[in-house]
């Protein structure tokens, strides 16, 4: 299975809003989800300090490159607010659109799953 990383930051539980169904979109600057639209994802949840989880599923509906006017307008759905690093440079950011989330019971270390591969946005592992 795929797993993407999403960050849980300080103030902002990016991963968790995510699998609970309030975070229905997730940007990135480069288009390094694209090949996952159409597909059910595990959200692989990352802190400081903290070992990555995977905390529940998520099916990737479609993928938009918006610009920073657009981004503004959909801050409900990316739950970024303005001012934070994660928000918009002004060039735009590549948007992935959720339709069906579920969070798992129970998060699932990623030291506990065979990861396969790996990169900086996302990973592909099985379980043990």
């Amino acid at each position: 299975m795929i797993g993407i990383y999403v960050h849980n930051s300080i103030g902002i539980p990016y991963a968790d809003a995510i699998v609970e169904g309030g975070k229905t979109v997730e940007t990135r600057t480069r288009d390094v989800l694209g090949r996952f639209v159409g597909k059910s994802v595990a959200i692989v949840r990352t802190r400081d300090r903290h070992p990555a989880d995977i905390v529940g599923v998520v099916h990737i509906s479609h993928k938009k490159f918006c610009t920073k006017e657009e981004l503004d307008g959909m801050r409900d759905k990316t739950c970024i607010p303005p001012g934070s690093k994660f928000d918009c440079d002004g060039k735009g950011k590549w948007c992935y659109f959720f339709d069906e989330s579920m969070k798992m019971l129970k998060p699932i270390p990623l030291s506990d799953v065979v990861v396969l591969r790996r990169n900086m946005s996302w990973c592909e592992f099985e379980m043990a």
